[in-house]
């Protein structure tokens, strides 16, 4: 039995070459309109976004197996970090540079290399007030910003979700096929890590519409 690393971008680029559509089919949960609660426009209204993703049955279905898939991660080191992120995906990265000269420095060598234009200082990263507490739940982030993918509260989960099905789906597919093993403590943390930072790219304003992702 062989085993190999490969990373995330190419692991998922397999799925179009190896006629693994039944393997994903049967990975998909059960889904039946039976189950879901019909909300009038106006209760939406008045729900927050974390609201709205709680009374998604697509979404909470979603968020309880991304922690079931996190929790068969047997690398305790691992499962533990997983875990740990998904219950608060603060971007802890940032802290160095999120203020003072260190911030200005950062956003003066991105403007002078062309990655920024007409960005403000105050405004090229996103807002916080303390890094090592996320703006809002995993779960109730959008998957992306609007004119893309997933762009609803909870749409970062099922989208994430979908992402680790289809992995595993494959990882089995390989598995059983060719008897190439790769590490599927890997493929589960990457998926649902890949969009870590998305709870804080992507904040509900006030408006209720989230912040727009800036370009380069």
């Amino acid at each position: 039995m062989q085993s190999s690393s490969i990373n995330r971008r190419d692991f998922l680029k397999f799925s179009a070459v190896t006629g693994t559509a039944a393997l994903l089919a049967a990975s998909l949960p059960k889904f039946s309109l039976a189950q879901v609660r019909a909300v009038k426009l106006v209760e939406v209204l008045e729900m927050s976004p974390e609201e709205m993703a709680k009374k998604s049955k697509m979404v909470m279905d979603s968020w309880d197996y991304l922690q079931m898939s996190v929790a068969t991660i047997k690398d305790q080191k691992v499962r533990g970090t997983v875990s740990e992120i998904l219950a608060n995906p603060a971007p802890t990265f940032v802290e160095p540079i999120y203020s003072g000269a260190a911030k200005e420095q950062v956003w003066q060598e991105l403007k002078g290399k062309g990655f920024l234009q007409d960005v403000p200082q105050d405004q090229f990263l996103p807002q916080t007030d303390n890094s090592q507490q996320s703006p809002q739940p995993f779960h109730s982030a959008p998957g992306s910003g609007y004119q893309s993918h997933h762009a609803y509260p909870g749409g970062v989960v099922t989208h994430t979700a979908l992402n680790v099905k289809s992995s595993l789906a494959i990882y089995e597919g390989y598995r059983e096929t060719y008897g190439y093993e790769l590490d599927r403590d890997v493929v589960i943390a990457s998926q649902v890590l890949h969009d870590l930072h998305k709870p804080w790219v992507f904040q509900w304003g006030e408006d209720g519409a989230s912040r727009t992702e800036l370009g380069l």
